[in-house]
């Protein structure tokens, strides 16, 4: 019910009570989430002048997301949605067309962190080819105290990729691939794994051997693992998922 009567500031005040209460829908639900905070803006006897610069610090609010213009982190929530779909869609099989869209997947999830004008696909290495990699920006790691830590433990210069889009789950042939591609490239120890049908269980134990040995970390990402990567509310969220991977490979026996 809308409260007309209700002073701006009160009502406002209001709305961010019921937001960090957990009141309003997040990015699990984005559009209904931002439908509902035009509708509250709409109820407000504020300036229309004022209304973008409300709008984007309760939006950051809802989304976690620092205050400022929250327009991109909306625009990359349904970007990388969309991606996701696209992945989904690709026929099993088609190695080019799904390396090209987990390649832009990436680069939008991990904007903040990568330098996009300088991500590219499939590139030559002594021996073989790696999929894709994104240039790590590390001016900017002091603000993600992770990638600021992985940088360093791991040497990090590029974020490297290695796909499969196969019918079968991934097996330790592809562990050793991209180890050998980390190694050949001497872009850091530090890779993602996407494959799309998942692990094996011999897989999965050698990149947690790997992780628990710690001189490099390879992290697993199947077509699941994606879309719920996908539903990152935040930078920070975004990296509290890619850490919970870690934390997995390190638990396990």
């Amino acid at each position: 019910m809308a409260h007309h009567s209700e002073p701006a500031d009160e009502r406002i005040a209001r709305i961010r009570a019921e937001i960090a209460r957990g009141t309003y829908p997040t990015a699990a639900n984005l559009e209904a989430a931002m439908l509902r905070l035009c509708e509250l803006l709409s109820e407000l006897q504020t300036a229309p002048q004022n209304q973008p610069q409300l709008f984007n610090e309760l939006a950051g609010e809802l989304l976690q997301h620092p205050p400022g213009d929250v327009t991109s982190l909306i625009n990359s929530i349904r970007l990388s949605r969309d991606l996701v779909r696209q992945i989904d869609a690709c026929p099993v099989g088609d190695g080019n067309e799904f390396r090209e869209f987990v390649l832009r997947f990436l680069s939008t999830m991990l904007g903040p962190v990568v330098d996009r004008s300088f991500v590219r696909g499939e590139f030559p290495l002594i021996g073989g080819s790696g999929d894709g990699e994104l240039t790590l920006c590390t001016e900017r790691l002091s603000q993600y105290p992770l990638w600021q830590e992985w940088s360093r433990r791991y040497d990090i210069r590029c974020v490297m990729l290695e796909a499969k889009n196969l019918k079968r789950r991934a097996q330790p042939i592809a562990i050793s691939q991209t180890l050998g591609n980390l190694v050949s490239g001497g872009r850091g120890r530090f890779g993602l794994l996407v494959s799309r049908n998942g692990f094996t269980n011999c897989a999965l134990a050698r990149l947690s051997l790997l992780a628990r040995q710690g001189q490099f970390l390879i992290l697993p990402l199947d077509q699941k693992a994606l879309r719920d990567w996908s539903d990152s509310q935040s930078p920070m969220q975004s990296m509290q998922f890619l850490r919970r991977i870690e934390s997995e490979l390190l638990r396990a026996a």
